[in-house]
């Protein structure tokens, strides 16, 4: 059995999925490959050792997007939200929420809406010049 999540001095290597550390996911080799399956064990077994890493929750919501598991996606993508330290780590649980969003259409609830928003602006304090995220979240004002 592989190791699951190697604890280094800068971070944690997530086998075959990526390196994870303060700055966010280094390489996500399964990703890239489109191993979508491959990259959701490793990043479940890492998460086993350490539930405290936004960055592999919101990695694992990025999976299970592309797995077409919206629910679990939109959950991941809370918890990132809430352990979240940096601005990277804050963007892309927002683009999920988004994400969410759109698939819904018109029944999206008054609820996501908000929700959605409050993670766009939280996201913006920590990226002030991301024109991708200012231009969601005057969408989202409207």
């Amino acid at each position: 059995m592989r190791e699951a999540c190697r604890m280094l001095d800068i971070g944690y290597w997530i086998p075959d999925t990526g390196f994870v550390d303060g700055c966010g996911v280094q390489s996500t080799p399964c990703l890239a490959k489109k191993q979508y399956k491959e990259a959701l064990i490793a990043i479940n077994e890492c998460l086993e050792h350490n539930r405290d890493l936004s960055q592999a929750w919101s990695l694992r919501s990025k999976v299970n997007l592309a797995l077409g598991k919206d629910d679990k996606a939109i959950q991941d993508a809370r918890r990132a939200i809430s352990l979240a330290d940096s601005a990277e780590h804050r963007k892309d649980p927002a683009l999920a929420l988004v994400q969410r969003d759109s698939w819904l259409g018109s029944g999206v609830s008054s609820s996501n809406l908000a929700e959605t928003k409050e993670a766009l602006q939280k996201a913006m304090l920590l990226n002030p010049d991301d024109t991708q995220l200012s231009n969601l979240h005057m969408k989202y004002e409207k």
